[in-house]
């Protein structure tokens, strides 16, 4: 990202300064130390984008999954438990985290083949009765929602359900 190409390169103009008035071997040793430890922290950087959160106001528990296709994705048996922990109970709003840019949400909605955020619905008595997410995408055993970039701004990326 720019900020760490200008982090990388702030640290190396500190080495490069310090390492002219540093004399001794040990001191240069700790200057080293502390430059890898600047570099690998500055790779850590985690961007995340949690603008996105569920308003749920059924008098139902339910979970949620997103797509960049207007299908329920395909997800292995695992993932059930993912999204029972993940669980909005009624009357709960429910931020969603989304991985890799302060933007992510935008980037899906832009990259799905609708160009819609496209939101699946699912109770959770019906993981919990099934627990088998190929039965529910089969039998679409979910609610399907879909919303442009320009609703969810306008509506501050807060989704209502139902």
């Amino acid at each position: 990202m720019k900020g760490d190409s200008q982090l990388i390169g702030n640290i190396i103009w500190v080495i490069y300064t310090l390492d002219s008035k540093i004399e001794g071997e040990k001191m240069k040793v700790q200057v080293i130390i502390i430059v890898i430890l600047l570099i690998s922290v500055a790779g850590t950087c985690d961007y995340n984008d949690n603008r996105l959160q569920i308003r749920n106001n059924s008098r139902e528990s339910i979970t949620v999954d997103f797509s960049d296709d207007t299908l329920l994705p395909e997800r292995i048996k695992e993932n059930i438990t993912y999204f029972l922990r993940d669980k909005i109970a009624s009357g709960e709003t429910f931020r969603k985290n989304r991985h890799g840019s302060e933007n992510a949400w935008t980037f899906l909605v832009q990259g799905s083949a609708n160009k819609k955020l496209n939101v699946f619905f699912i109770n959770i008595d019906t993981l919990l009765k099934y627990n088998d997410w190929n039965y529910i995408k089969e039998n679409q055993l979910y609610k399907r929602k879909e919303y442009t970039l320009d609703e969810l701004e306008k509506h501050k990326w807060v989704i209502e359900y139902p």
